[in-house]
């Protein structure tokens, strides 16, 4: 009888470990409403020239990941403030600046340019430039 019960303890062992791999690799018994983890890539972004006293506000995927008022340019370096995030490999960068109500959106390739530089030019417009290299400020 208890060499029986040792092997249905066994057997039960065996399937519940097997169904325990199965749902790790998708397998049938799996879950397959579970989300997918997406890499993360970092991302520098900078706002440059033409920023005086402005509240600027940077959403990344919908999320808000960056929000400041008075906000200005430096002009001995042309440069009023930057961050670093963690973004996907495609992010969807969207900017707001007041008062004006300066808008711009861009798609960016995270892994290829990895830095976006965030400008206000003088007639109101932003200009969201991606770049593979660095800002340098003197």
């Amino acid at each position: 009888m208890i060499h029986v019960m040792a092997r249905s303890f066994r057997a039960s062992v065996l399937l519940l470990a097997w169904l325990g791999w199965s749902c790790s690799r998708g397998q049938p018994g799996g879950d397959r409403g579970a989300a997918v983890e997406q890499a993360m890539y970092p991302l520098h972004i900078a706002l440059h020239d033409g920023f005086q006293n402005h509240s600027v506000t940077v959403l990344i995927d919908g999320r808000q990941v960056y929000r400041k008022a008075s906000v200005s340019t430096d002009l001995t370096i042309s440069r009023a403030d930057a961050f670093d995030t963690q973004a996907e490999a495609t992010p969807h960068i969207e900017v707001a600046v007041e008062p004006g109500g300066a808008r711009a959106a861009i798609d960016v390739k995270a892994v290829e340019t990895p830095f976006v530089a965030i400008e206000l030019s003088r007639d109101g417009k932003l200009l969201l430039r991606p770049s593979k290299t660095e800002f340098l400020y003197q």
